[in-house]
């Protein structure tokens, strides 16, 4: 799997943004929040992921989309206790990954660039004790589910595909087209689910590819980064 380079995503995907546009206009316009957000935790459910939280009109690489998160409560609460800062910078998190996590590791044994990072890195991420630097921080949520809305199927899964490296992916269509067959063979391959909304919440015509974490990788810990400062934008602490 491929991690996120965010120093070029936002280049890569800045094509999108009129996507966006569009999408909020004619794909999710005739659903409400509350609906949205039944659609969302139906879909959970279904992937047995019945302890989420919800962030609702997600704002991320340059892409709308409602987000289902498992979240890491011990590393958040340990966050909150310490008043930890910011992680927000990729080198920074690189720098974070080549420490073990909960292991001292000598500083002489650190290079002269390594050193400067550690004197720069979020408050809470380390410990340094005596001659030694334990890496406290880890990434605060688990699993992430995206689910986009569109009325145009390619326009759609182009959207969702933004989120193949990282999440779950999910479209949602307000129903499907004359020609569901290829849409439902295009988005298997590509490993993204499809749905419609129902009377009860969501009707699922293709179940989504789970993402699993293949390999630990600063672009990946970045997104997570990301989705927990938009989970406390929203005030969103513990599953809704």
């Amino acid at each position: 799997m491929m991690s996120v380079d965010y120093r070029r995503v936002n280049v890569d995907n800045r094509r999108l943004s009129r996507v966006s546009s569009l999408r909020m206009k004619s794909g999710r316009a005739y659903l409400d929040q509350v609906k949205r957000r039944s659609i969302l935790t139906g879909i959970a459910d279904y992937l047995g992921r019945s302890s989420v939280a919800t962030i609702m009109d997600a704002s991320i690489l340059d892409v709308r989309a409602d987000l289902a998160i498992e979240i890491d409560e011990h590393e958040c609460a340990r966050r909150i206790d310490a008043n930890a800062g910011r992680f927000d910078d990729f080198d920074t998190v690189m720098f974070l990954m080549g420490l073990p996590h909960h292991e001292a590791v000598p500083i002489a044994s650190l290079s002269a660039e390594e050193r400067r990072m550690l004197d720069r890195a979020p408050g809470g991420s380390v410990d340094v004790r005596g001659d030694s630097v334990i890496r406290l921080a880890c990434p605060p949520t688990r699993s992430v589910l995206a689910v986009v809305y569109d009325d145009d199927w390619l326009r759609g899964l182009r959207a969702a595909s933004v989120f193949a490296p990282v999440a779950t992916r999910m479209l949602i269509m307000p129903t499907l087209p004359a020609d569901a067959g290829i849409l439902l063979a295009e988005a298997a391959e590509y490993g993204i689910g499809v749905g419609t909304p129902s009377d009860t919440g969501v009707a699922i015509h293709l179940a989504p590819q789970v993402w699993r974490q293949r390999y630990f990788t600063p672009g990946g810990w970045l997104f997570r980064e990301q989705v927990y400062q938009l989970a406390a934008s929203q005030g969103v602490t513990a599953p809704s």
